[in-house]
């Protein structure tokens, strides 16, 4: 259990930096229409290379999907991405891979993004929570 909670308090930690670019804060390109087409995006992607790469050395893919700062402090979602998930939604079921969602989870306050100490806590808490069942 102590293993998984600091992979993902170190995952939690990494995704932070690199979806606001790093030090860059310029990182809400992939919101555009055309980055979210989804059957038009995934040739493009790694998604069917990791899942093929998981299922060769039998490894389980869990997909997460968090709350940005974006949506977290506007409440609106860029207009294509429930399209996008949507789309992605069979394609995961398809290939058995479960999403954990928290993008509309009430938790997670947009407060937390600022206090990364205890945003960083209530979300691994969360996420232990969340993926533990699903890699007994």
């Amino acid at each position: 259990m102590k293993d998984l909670f600091d992979l993902i308090a170190a995952l939690a930690q990494i995704t932070l930096f690199y979806h606001c670019g790093g030090t860059s804060g310029k990182c809400w390109w992939w919101y555009e229409l055309q980055n979210l087409l989804f059957e038009r995006q995934l040739n493009r992607s790694f998604l069917p290379e990791m899942i093929r790469l998981a299922k060769e050395r039998g490894i389980r893919l869990i997909m997460v999907r968090q709350k940005t700062l974006r949506v977290s402090a506007s409440l609106s979602e860029p207009p294509a991405l429930p399209l996008y998930n949507h789309d992605l939604q069979p394609y995961l079921a398809q290939n058995d891979i479960p999403l954990v969602d928290f993008s509309s989870d009430v938790r997670l306050k947009a407060s937390y993004f600022k206090d990364s100490v205890t945003g960083q806590a209530a979300f691994t808490q969360m996420a232990v929570e969340a993926l533990e069942p699903l890699i007994k």
